[in-house]
């Protein structure tokens, strides 16, 4: 009788033995059928065998170049390019700062079985250092003549330099003032705009400064452009944008328009004034208005064109230009990256050579060719100043 009371704890115990826990194990890597991972390859590049100056970023088509949602990179030679985008047939890569005649592309998918690789691409040198200006020499303005000479003025030396094509370097004149901006004329001489109610000439084949023009006290102008209708346009800190005609046959007039505004910059283009400036009222972000020159120089109401705020840009602009297509470039006081390309009157826009252009731009001007000249440096920042020549793979637009 004793024994009968574990017949129960028996009878469970079996029956759990018959129904029992079932464990859920994965069954082994060797019991599983093995799959070959896919292979990357490159089938074409665009632009096609070579990036010359003006490209931007560079497409390259193939197969496999995203596999399950991994990730991937891209190398040219040792450098490892910025991916703008990417998919599983196609990756765009900015262009990379490297020179090469013959680079090979790799690109490198996480869980890719190989590589894509191609052999040979070349790759053009689009910044140079130009003019032979000493690193330690601070610089203020920039302008190129019909003749692709280039005259470049010290900040503090007040010395008027001239750069032939071919890199000859003489002095050629001194102005009174640090200028901030200048200009080639119709008739082929210097115009500077001193942060001062005069501006200033040098004629460039003497070398002769003169007062050009003296405004009503109180105007103070930094910067200043010519449309082709012959005015000349100019602004400051609070003194609105003024224009009269070169000939100096009728009184500046102020517009009305920017007079609580802090202009940065002022470019004729395609028979409108573009400015760049900041709202003093309320010390916005730059903004880029433009306004339509009318055959006796006058100007309507300002259109914004873009936001600097949009590109994430706090800096000051220090130049603006139009390339042959219509496409504007902004450069700035940046301490990184300091051009960006807009498709005006839009929301478009990107950094042009990005990690390839020098920090800290101080003012720009584009020639008569593929070329625009700019001048970088910070003195508190100890960055050596300098003047480049950058590729930009077209023309740019007429000044005037």
């Amino acid at each position: 009788m004793k024994a009968n009371r574990f017949l129960p704890v028996i009878t469970i115990f079996l029956a759990l033995l018959v129904t029992g826990c079932k464990y859920h194990v994965t069954a082994p890597l060797w019991d599983q059928p093995y799959t070959t991972p896919p292979a990357a390859s490159i089938a074409s590049i665009s632009p096609a065998s070579e990036a010359k100056g003006g490209v931007n970023t560079i497409t390259i088509n193939g197969q496999n170049l995203l596999v399950n949602s991994g990730s991937t990179v891209v190398y040219f030679d040792s450098y490892q390019a910025e991916i703008v985008s990417l998919a599983q047939n196609s990756v765009v890569v900015r262009r990379p700062n490297l020179v090469a005649d013959s680079a090979t592309i790799k690109v490198i998918p996480q869980d890719a079985y190989t590589e894509g690789i191609l052999h040979g691409y070349k790759i053009d040198k689009v910044l140079d250092t130009y003019g032979g200006f000493l690193q330690n020499l601070a610089l203020s303005v920039i302008a190129v003549d019909n003749n692709e000479n280039i005259y470049v003025v010290e900040t503090v030396g007040k010395n008027v330099h001239k750069v032939t094509p071919d890199g000859n370097n003489t002095i050629i004149s001194k102005t009174t003032y640090s200028p901030y901006d200048g200009k080639i004329g119709p008739d082929g001489n210097l115009y500077l705009t001193e942060n001062n109610r005069t501006i200033d000439k040098v004629d460039l084949t003497s070398g002769t400064k003169s007062k050009w023009i003296i405004l009503t006290y109180g105007l103070v102008v930094k910067y200043c452009d010519f449309s082709n209708n012959n005015y000349f346009y100019c602004g400051g800190t609070g003194s609105d944008l003024i224009y009269f005609p070169f000939d100096l046959s009728s009184s500046p007039v102020q517009s009305g328009i920017y007079s609580n505004d802090d202009i940065q910059a002022i470019r004729f283009y395609n028979g409108y004034i573009y400015v760049a400036s900041v709202d003093l009222t309320t010390n916005g972000p730059t903004k880029i208005w433009r306004d339509k020159v009318n055959s006796d120089g006058s100007i309507g109401s300002r259109e914004l064109i873009f936001d600097l705020n949009t590109a994430g840009n706090s800096s000051a602009v220090s130049g603006i230009a139009f390339g042959a297509d219509g496409q504007m470039y902004i450069t700035t006081y940046a301490a990184a990256d300091p051009m960006i390309v807009v498709e005006p009157g839009s929301n478009s826009w990107d950094i042009f050579y990005k990690s390839i252009l020098p920090q800290y731009c101080q003012g720009i001007f584009w020639g008569t060719g593929n070329y625009l000249y700019m001048i970088n440096g910070n003195t508190t920042a100890n960055v050596a100043w300098l003047a480049y020549r950058v590729d930009m793979g077209q023309k740019s637009s007429p000044y005037y």
